[in-house]
């Protein structure tokens, strides 16, 4: 069965000539016929040509009023009609033409010249189709592509937007036109944008970096984007805005989360720069999979540190699992770290699972790893290396996974080079290390945990908040602090307990310490800057004790301001009262 590309109706009233129309069409192209105006309407609306040949004088309704009929239908208006008429006076081929007619073929008809209009304006109509098509193609990645494009003249007015960039500044494209892009730009970064909408003008926009401009939508609501364009010649060019919002927020939030982490981390581990310097090796170390070493005099904070590590890891929905290995007795550390079988040994009487097992998905901390004897520690390596146990008494491997940190108050690697711990297994759990210096090397912290200790406590023990006067802060900082936080704490648990007054006095401190440990500073581990924060500490406290409590005297001692004094006070969180009294 022939099949026809193209479908053209044939309208007109007179048997013959549809005929004549029929025997030059029918070879070439599918044929539909109506006999008048109304009936052509008809025809159409249940099969649409590509074409219409169309007579003029025809019973009730002309070739005219159909044809104006079809051009007011926005479905039918681009069916080009061809009339046909024996009529051929200039003013009936005008009145053709004027009621949306493409062309005008009188009667008798020629097939050469019916057959060359029909197929070049059929030609037309399908490169008009294509054309539109093409353009409501582009019209659609134009309006919907995933940036706004937005034409301005150098008023920087906007000419044209897709509906990307209108829903972007929360309008409709018609409202936006003629309006000033630069409005939408936040005063923050209006220079900014001005300038980059020059260089584009002026064809200077060589190897710049897309500026992020800050703006605001019609409704206030806030909007980050990276500005890009290109000059469509010297009065008009194209301006393309890439919405980073998300990103912007997202970073935002990262950096506020950032911001609010390493606040609560300084109110935990302190305000020194060698405090500030732990806290910043924690962070890294956490979103690592390493194994650590803490190391550091005991009471310094390493157990915190390594839950710390644990906390902020990806591990921190599993367990930590926390074993002081010189707590426990030689001959039951290989039990309690790998787990028995029952009957393994005598008193084994169920099944148990060791240290290792138990901490498997999460990290285990290790403290006092120097006190692992030396026939267990193939046996750890083992475990590091295969990530696999065997508990006591048996033969079957449980597989593990987890994370070591390790502690010790001593130096591993000197026990290495004794004998005394495997170089292997030191290397392995070495692959990060940190030490934690003395709370007697970081006087900024030692007046930042009193004031911390001391509210817990007070809040524990539910007494008013206890002051601690500057003669008392000034002995603690002199103080060597052997057993560090951990003494620190104590004392103060102590003195806030039996302490009788609203503050605590250089008495009651000093009741509870070790006075011979007040002896001699040390500035081992120290930075530069921390040496000149001690020196500058007890310059200060000198001055005020010379000068009887009274800081507008003592600044004048010291030769700086009063306000400065204070501010040094502040940072090294003693208290600023304009005059001190010494008990």
């Amino acid at each position: 069965m022939l099949e026809y590309k193209h479908r053209i109706l044939i309208v007109d009233d007179e048997p013959a000539n549809r005929q004549v129309l029929r025997q030059m069409l029918m070879d070439r192209y599918k044929l539909f016929f109506a006999t008048d105006g109304v009936n052509a309407l008809d025809v159409i609306s249940n099969a649409r040509p590509d074409i219409i040949l169309m007579d003029i004088m025809m019973p009730n309704m002309n070739g005219y009023e159909v044809c104006h009929r079809l051009k007011a239908d926005p479905v039918t208006a681009d069916i080009p009609v061809i009339f046909i008429s024996a009529l051929a006076d200039i003013n009936t081929k005008v009145n053709a033409f004027n009621s949306g007619g493409v062309d005008y073929i009188c009667n008798p008809f020629q097939q050469e010249e019916v057959l060359a209009r029909v197929q070049l304006h059929l030609n037309l109509y399908s490169l008009q189709n294509e054309l539109k098509n093409s353009k409501d193609r582009y019209m659609w990645l134009y309006d919907f592509a995933p940036v706004g494009y937005f034409t301005i003249n150098k008023n920087i007015e906007i000419i044209e937007v897709n509906l990307t960039g209108a829903d972007m500044l929360g309008g409709n494209k018609q409202d936006l036109k003629k309006q000033s892009l630069s409005m939408f730009v936040r005063d923050e970064d209006r220079k900014a944008f001005n300038e980059y909408i020059e260089s584009i003008f002026a064809y200077k926009r060589f190897n710049q970096m897309r500026p992020e401009i800050a703006m605001s939508t019609l409704k206030g609501q806030h909007l980050w984007v990276t500005l890009d364009g290109t000059a469509v010649n010297s009065d008009i060019c194209l301006v393309v805005l890439s919405d980073i919002t998300p990103e912007r927020m997202l970073a935002n939030e990262v950096n506020r989360l950032q911001d609010v982490l390493d606040v609560s981390v300084e109110n935990i581990l302190g305000k020194s720069t060698a405090a500030q310097n732990i806290c910043k090796n924690l962070q890294k170390v956490a979103q690592s999979n390493l194994s650590v070493m803490l190391l550091g005099e005991t009471g310094c904070g390493k157990s915190f540190a390594a839950e710390f590590i644990h906390n902020l890891s990806n591990r921190r929905k599993s367990p930590f699992v926390r074993v002081d290995i010189g707590a426990l007795s030689e001959t039951l550390i290989e039990s309690e770290l790998f787990g028995h079988e029952k009957g393994a040994f005598t008193g084994a009487d169920i099944n148990k699972k060791g240290f290792f097992e138990i901490s498997s998905g999460g990290t285990i901390f290790l403290d006092e790893i120097h006190n692992i004897p030396i026939h267990l520690q193939i046996k750890i390596l083992a475990v590091i290396d295969y990530r696999k146990v065997y508990p006591v008494g048996s033969t079957k491997a449980v597989d593990i996974d987890l994370r070591i940190i390790c502690a010790s108050n001593v130096d591993i690697y000197h026990l290495v080079e004794q004998g005394k711990f495997r170089r292997d297994l030191y290397y392995r759990l070495n692959e990060f290390s940190l030490t934690i210096p003395p709370l007697r090397d970081r006087l900024e912290d030692i007046g930042f945990y009193t004031q911390k200790l001391l509210r817990n406590t007070c809040d524990e023990l539910k007494r008013p908040l206890l002051s601690i006067p500057d003669d008392v802060m000034k002995y603690l900082m002199r103080y060597k602090w052997h057993g560090n936080i951990r003494e620190l704490k104590n004392i103060i648990r102590q003195a806030v307990l039996f302490c009788t007054n609203d503050f605590i006095s250089l008495e009651d401190i000093r009741s509870f310490l070790d006075v011979d440990g007040s002896t001699a500073d040390t500035t081992r581990h120290m930075s530069l800057k921390e040496i000149m924060d001690r020196k500058e500490i007890e310059t200060i406290l000198s001055a005020i004790e010379q000068a009887n409590g009274n800081k507008i005297k003592a600044a004048s001692i010291l030769g700086i301001s009063y306000s400065w004094l204070t501010r040094q006070l502040r940072r090294y969180g003693i208290a600023d009262d304009k005059n001190i009294t010494y008990r």
